[in-house]
């Protein structure tokens, strides 16, 4: 099936038009052929009934010679021609003896068979002799040939055939129409539930497993495709699950040992050892701690009615990191609006992505530049640095679970901005960088669906 009939329901329309052209066809051709039939057939028997009728004409003199008293009308029936008819009587040597014409108007001059003989003319025009034979006439036996004229084709096909046909043909389009206007209504009703299954299916995502494809007043031969899918995702949900599980499981059996290291790090005589172990525990546990985050974020699901103000998470998220961007040579300032700006969500989660993307600012931006956090009144968060920004290749790379620009020297698990994608997503908005003109990258979570107005 051609690409430009992809839809069922322009697939079925489609076989119909073909059905009925060629059913169509199939019907003018069995009437054509059924008409042309019969029209033989009658035009047979008129040719037979005009050879008997002149064939009562006939009379045998006492010397032997044949008569023929044709009455007046007859005569001047056939002479003109009219319906294209016109006769002549032989003998049985073929001799002509009558005609209607002046002419030889024979089409067989001498048959050989003894019974009643039809003929079609050589050029496929539908012109037809009759011979009744034999016809005895006293002693003798002759031949009546009865003849219609080629060009004038019989009534019966000419009415039937040109006009009949037409006439049928204007009164059944309004019918095929009005059947396929029908058809299309009634099976885009059947198709009804498979165009809801459909975008039920468009609602499916990693974390939206839980949804199935309905099957209620499905089409029994769409019915087996949609369980199978409808099992294929409790499978898929199933081995999420397990994934889950098994990554929060760890991070809690993980915290356990570290905080054990961590107090024996303390304890030891080597300080300056101490401090470099004490550092790799705590990236440890930050690991840790983000793979919970991941781990309950999968199975999160927000309270509709639960309210956050985005000025006050920036403020909070400023106040907590502050003390790490100033120890490291670096300013953070608080910009934008000083005004609430409401959206529907949860103030830790988004207190969780400002923070990671705060924290990334601070990380890669060099000394003395300054880190911009920004709440805009329509409902945007922007934080802003001044460090080396970030590459085309990699914008749609970096909020990807477990990707790091240098594995080698980057310190993390590269889940900072997939949890801020996580977030954003489950409040309904979005996430997006660019670079700065002045230099740096410039991060946007756009919660502007979510804005209480």
């Amino acid at each position: 099936m051609s690409s430009h009939f992809r839809s069922i329901l322009a697939r079925i329309i489609w076989l119909q038009i073909v059905a009925f052209a060629v059913a169509a066809a199939a019907v003018v051709l069995a009437i054509y052929l059924l008409l042309n039939s019969t029209s033989v057939r009658f035009e047979n028997q008129s040719l037979h009934v005009h050879a008997a009728n002149i064939a009562k004409y006939l009379k045998q003199q006492p010397d032997g010679s044949l008569t023929f008293d044709l009455p007046s009308e007859l005569r001047s029936y056939y002479a003109n021609g009219l319906g294209g008819l016109t006769y002549a009587i032989t003998d049985n040597d073929g001799h002509l003896l009558f005609s209607s014409t002046s002419g030889d108007v024979r089409i067989v001059k001498n048959p050989h068979t003894g019974r009643p003989t039809y003929f079609q003319s050589a050029n496929r025009r539908r012109s037809y002799l009759a011979s009744s034979l034999p016809v005895q006439v006293g002693s003798q036996q002759v031949w009546v040939q009865v003849t219609r004229n080629i060009r004038r084709p019989g009534l019966v096909t000419d009415d039937v055939i040109v006009h009949y046909l037409r006439h049928v043909g204007w009164f059944a389009i309004p019918i095929i129409l009005f059947v396929l206007i029908t058809d299309f209504f009634v099976i885009r009703r059947v198709l009804r539930p498979v165009v809801l299954a459909s975008h039920k299916a468009r609602t499916i995502d990693p974390q939206r497993l839980d949804v199935r494809l309905p099957t209620q007043d499905l089409p029994r031969e769409v019915m087996p495709l949609v369980e199978m899918i409808n099992q294929g995702l409790s499978r898929v949900e199933e081995g999420f699950r397990v994934q889950r599980d098994f990554t929060a499981d760890a991070a809690h059996e993980l915290r356990t040992p570290l905080s054990v290291l961590r107090m024996r790090i303390d304890g030891l005589e080597d300080r300056e050892a101490a401090k470099h172990l004490r550092a790799d525990v705590d990236a440890m546990s930050h690991v840790v701690n983000q793979l919970l985050e991941v781990a309950e974020l999968d199975g999160v699901m927000l309270d509709p009615s639960e309210t956050a103000d985005l000025h006050r998470v920036c403020l909070d998220v400023v106040e907590l990191l502050a003390p790490l961007a100033l120890s490291q040579g670096k300013d953070i300032a608080l910009t934008g609006s000083e005004e609430k700006v409401r959206v529907r969500g949860h103030t830790g989660m988004l207190i969780q992505a400002v923070r990671n993307l705060v924290e990334n600012a601070v990380k890669y931006s060099p000394k003395g530049s300054t880190i911009e956090v920004r709440a805009e009144p329509r409902g945007i968060v922007r934080v802003l640095d001044e460090g080396r920004g970030i590459s085309e290749l990699e914008r749609e790379k970096i909020f990807r679970r477990f990707w790091r620009r240098d594995r080698i020297q980057t310190s993390g698990a590269g889940l900072g901005l997939a949890i801020v994608a996580r977030v954003v997503e489950l409040h309904g908005g979005s996430v997006n960088v660019e670079n700065r003109p002045t230099g740096g990258a410039a991060f946007s979570l756009d919660l502007s669906n979510a804005l209480i107005v």
